[in-house]
């Protein structure tokens, strides 16, 4: 009796395990998403040359629409990881500036913004898990006058995806970037940005 209680516990544990590394596997393959919401983000120029020059925060903010592609593996019994890049289709609403010591003003909008991002995953269920999501992004800031900044940086997000057939998921995420620009312009004026933002987005994905 013994000998046969400790066979049905072992087939029960592989039963399990197998059952659980199955559910790790459900999320495997490359899949296409499609994701909006609602993003801000705010410049701060400073460590201007010559120092007279001055600016306020500029802020922009809007709703993105994040296209994306991403593939994951199963690592283990209860993880998975991906990696993917995503591309904000939309630009941000104009945000004013206007540079003090000097007459020059205008208006700038986020017109562009790229991110590559690994995204390890914790299965909670056979049709759900959480992430963490790590990425390098670049964005280009587009000004009233002609002018263009490129801002590079990381960001960190967490989120939450639900399966709701073999192909079709959604998920929920909220992310946050940090990046700095060097701008350098033909006029001998020389100043140092950094920007912040965060996003709060809802999407669908269709997977392979």
């Amino acid at each position: 009796m013994k000998k046969l209680f400790l066979a049905v516990a072992a087939l029960c544990a592989a039963g399990f395990t197998a059952n659980t590394f199955a559910q790790a596997q459900n999320f495997e393959g490359f899949a296409l998403s499609a994701a909006t919401g609602y993003q801000n983000y705010q410049t701060k120029n400073d460590s201007w040359t010559p120092t007279s020059l001055s600016m306020e925060t500029i802020n922009n903010y809007g709703a993105p629409l994040w296209l994306g592609g991403e593939y994951t593996w199963s690592m283990s019994d209860k993880y998975t990881l991906g990696f993917g890049i995503e591309t904000n289709a939309l630009s941000t609403s104009e945000g004013s500036w206007a540079l003090r010591g000097s007459t020059s003003a205008g208006t700038t909008k986020v017109t562009s913004m790229t991110n590559l991002y690994v995204k390890p995953g914790m299965v909670l269920d056979k049709d759900s898990l959480i992430y963490v999501k790590l990425g390098y992004t670049s964005g280009k800031w587009t000004g009233s006058d002609g002018s263009s900044d490129t801002s590079t940086g990381f960001s960190i997000g967490l989120g939450y995806r639900q399966d709701f057939s073999k192909t079709l998921f959604g998920f929920g995420e909220f992310n946050s970037f940090s990046g700095k620009t060097l701008d350098e312009t033909g006029t001998g004026v020389t100043y140092k940005s950094t920007t912040t933002g965060t996003n709060l987005l809802v999407g669908v994905g269709y997977r392979f």
